[in-house]
């Protein structure tokens, strides 16, 4: 077994101690993005998990990308009611994983939760009220992670989302449909829900 195999090996045991599903049509989207694309970051040819909006099933977000967002590939969610009217809300797993880090993030981030979930793959999870993980936790999709709030100076409340490959932010997904970039575009969970 060469290195990349062995790797590879290594990283489908832990996805599946974590409990992550991952989805080969998702990854077959995220291969085809080449480094230049609008959402930027390139995503290799590493198999994407397959990942949820980070709310609980059936709530409808408004989800912004903006050309002047740091970084670019983020995605800013609010209530469609706008304002503080989501500080508070639950914040849930975008799929299984093992929370990589759970404190104050940097830059701005405010309190921040990392979670490790396959072949590369992170997601991101920023300016919250409340932490509900700590670091090392094993989690599930289901696994309420925070609370949305408006930490490291952002206002009005909302959360900062992002997915991550290798500690990059990449273009996001939802199961296999890319979001908008760029724009509003609501967004509601369908599965993973209990």
């Amino acid at each position: 077994m060469n290195r990349r195999s062995a790797l590879t090996s290594t990283l489908a045991a832990i996805a599946l101690c974590a409990g992550t599903a991952v989805s080969s049509t998702a990854g077959t989207a995220g291969a085809a993005e080449s480094s230049a694309t609008a959402a930027g970051a390139s995503t290799a040819a590493a198999e994407r998990p397959a990942l949820e909006v980070p709310f609980p099933c059936g709530q409808e977000w408004r989800g912004e990308t903006r050309k002047n967002h740091d970084p670019l590939n983020a995605i800013d969610f609010n209530l469609p009611s706008g304002g503080d009217s989501d500080l508070g809300k639950p914040v849930q797993a975008s799929n299984g994983g093992v929370v990589t880090f759970a404190g104050t993030g940097p830059d701005g981030y405010g309190k921040m939760v990392d979670v490790y979930h396959a072949n590369g793959w992170s997601t991101r999870y920023a300016h919250l009220s409340v932490i509900s993980v700590v670091k090392g936790q094993k989690i599930l999709a289901t696994h309420g992670i925070g609370r949305v709030g408006k930490t490291g100076g952002s206002f009005p409340a909302h959360l900062h989302y992002e997915q991550r490959y290798n500690d990059t932010a990449a273009g996001i997904y939802f199961k296999n449909t890319k979001a908008k970039y760029w724009g509003e575009q609501m967004y509601v969970r369908t599965t993973m829900c209990s």
